[in-house]
């Protein structure tokens, strides 16, 4: 009976087999393999093996295959930890100076500047990298649905900027140059590289990153009966005084294909990176 596993080092096997050598002398040989990629973990040979023997070989395995990999992740979290919360306190203070910048704006309010997404999606940034570093517990599931969540905001952040606003600079609250750059660009990449450099430390189900799609059902909801009562929206896309009803849903289905496309991917991306990490710790 062959048993597998759906991830690297969720299983491993172990079967011994015996050998009769050239020499006529009969030997065991332990094989220790990963129930999901088969690979040969460790190899060990004896006249006769008992319980300890095996243990001592289990153990072996788990250092070489599993220690040094656990070094070098700790390493690479703590400067993901730094490098996070450097990013995080580059868009505080980028929002900040862009609030301070606009508040002096006819029509400009504190509620206004917090209504647009590129401003929530980057604060919720902020805020998950903030509980990242103050957490104590080991990453787990949690920790890998809410960095795909945030991934997903920001990358929608990044493409939407791209395809529909970089062209009208009026369509943009962010009216300072290098602030623009900070939320729109600088943000989008980081998080994306962050996801590639750092993938999930298990497989993410499609049912589990299906919430993903809260945040902007909500924002979306809030923006459009929020806009009929006072006439502002904060995209041009979304007005319908500018394309009409039809023309606004237009864009809603679109927008919302393309947060399903993109949390797909984020999905199929953090369990291929999490996969070739279990295979390859280091």
């Amino acid at each position: 009976m062959r048993f597998s596993a759906e991830m690297p080092n969720e299983r491993w096997q172990a079967d011994i087999t015996h050998v009769k050598l050239a020499d006529r002398r009969e030997v065991e040989i332990l094989n220790v393999l990963d129930g999901h990629s088969r690979l040969l973990i460790a190899s060990d040979a004896l006249a006769v093996f008992r319980a300890v023997h095996v243990v001592a070989t289990f153990h072996r395995a788990a250092a070489v295959h599993e220690g040094r990999g656990i070094v070098l992740r700790v390493m690479r979290q703590a400067v993901a930890t730094w490098i996070r919360l450097a990013l995080a306190a580059l868009v505080v203070v980028a929002l900040a100076v862009q609030f301070n910048a606009s508040n002096d704006r006819p029509g400009f309010t504190t509620v206004k500047f917090l209504s647009f997404f590129t401003n929530q999606s980057n604060l919720l940034t902020v805020a998950a990298y903030a509980w990242l570093a103050l957490r104590r517990r080991p990453l787990g599931k949690t920790t890998d649905l809410v960095r795909g969540a945030i991934t997903t905001y920001m990358a929608v952040v990044g493409i939407i900027y791209e395809l529909l606003l970089s062209g009208d600079p009026a369509a943009v609250e962010a009216t300072l140059s290098w602030v623009n750059t900070v939320i729109h660009i600088l943000m989008p990449i980081a998080v994306g590289v962050d996801w590639l450099l750092i993938p999930p430390t298990a497989r993410i189900a499609a049912r589990e990153s299906a919430w993903w799609m809260g945040f902007p059902l909500v924002w979306t909801t809030y923006t459009l009966i929020r806009g009929s009562l006072d006439g502002w929206y904060p995209y041009p896309f979304l007005n319908p005084a500018l394309h009409g009803v039809v023309g606004v849903a237009g864009y809603a289905a679109g927008i919302a294909v393309a947060f399903a496309v993109i949390i797909a991917m984020v999905v199929w991306i953090g369990n291929v990176r999490a996969r070739r990490a279990a295979l390859n710790p280091a």
